[in-house]
């Protein structure tokens, strides 16, 4: 990347990244009502999911990525009164880890990582869904 981007830019970017991903996914396992879709991606795009995955995902990543789920964690934003604000860090840290590996091009590192965090949220017999 010829510039620097801020970690909450990655986070912004990265927020998308996963949305799209999880709506692939909750498509293709089946999900057609409007309402089923939108409760079905919820539980992976919140905070304290997101949380949940920062806590598992470390010893999976590499030393670049583990220094933008951190920088994510740390940087400095408002936090909506309804979120703790530890789960908001971290869910910010994967974000940001997500929007780095999507401007560096890492398309395969970013299916292996939402994969990951599919199976961390909803347990491994997801997964065979999202293979095809």
């Amino acid at each position: 990347m010829e510039k620097e981007v801020s970690s909450l830019a990655l986070a912004y970017l990265g927020d998308a990244v996963l949305e799209i991903h999880i709506r692939d996914y909750v498509i293709r396992i089946g999900k057609t009502k409007i309402d089923q879709l939108h409760r079905s991606a919820v539980k992976f795009v919140n905070a304290k999911a997101q949380s949940k995955v920062y806590d598992s995902i470390q010893s999976l990543l590499k030393d670049d990525e583990m220094v933008i789920l951190r920088k994510g964690r740390n940087a400095k934003k408002n936090i909506p009164k309804n979120v703790e604000m530890v789960d908001y860090r971290k869910s910010t840290g994967v974000e940001a880890l997500l929007g780095y590996l999507f401007l560096k091009g890492d398309n395969d590192r970013i299916k292996e990582l939402v994969n990951y965090i599919i199976i961390t949220i909803e347990g491994s017999e997801s997964i065979e869904n999202r293979e095809s």
